[in-house]
């Protein structure tokens, strides 16, 4: 009976140490061109094809922040204030799901950028809330949460 019990909790444990989202996360594939062109289709989609094209957008590997948590991704800004690349973290985004999520949340900051920049107001204050509600309203998120 013993042996019987073991093999249970040994099954079990692999069930859960192989669940979906683990083996999503081993064959789930980094593709800088893939997430350059939906930056593109999203930006054309829910944008009006209005956010710079010059932007590149990359998988990087970001640095936890100062209290030891995953940044997801984040827009650099070139010397005048622009947004000019969006990194997307390789760590933190290992499905489809979070890589489109963390790319809209991105897309509001260029979004956004200028007027907040213009305006002193938080980065994800009043304009970024408004865009990523305006996403919502528009069914952008529609099968990812």
């Amino acid at each position: 009976m013993k042996t019987g019990f073991a093999i249970f909790v040994i099954s079990a444990l692999l069930a859960v140490f192989t669940s979906p989202i683990l083996r999503a996360q081993r064959r789930y594939t980094h593709d800088d061109s893939a997430l350059q062109r939906q930056y593109e289709i999203d930006n054309d989609a829910y944008f009006d094809g209005n956010l710079p094209r010059d932007i590149q957008v990359v998988w990087s590997d970001i640095p936890r922040d100062a209290d030891g948590d995953y940044v997801m991704a984040v827009t650099d800004q070139d010397v005048l204030g622009n947004s000019s690349r969006i990194e997307i973290d390789t760590k933190s985004n290992i499905t489809g799901v979070t890589e489109q999520l963390s790319l809209f949340h991105e897309l509001c900051h260029v979004s956004t950028g200028p007027y907040v920049r213009a305006h002193g107001e938080d980065p994800h204050g009043p304009a970024f809330t408004a865009c990523m509600h305006r996403l919502a309203d528009e069914r952008a998120f529609e099968g990812l949460w």
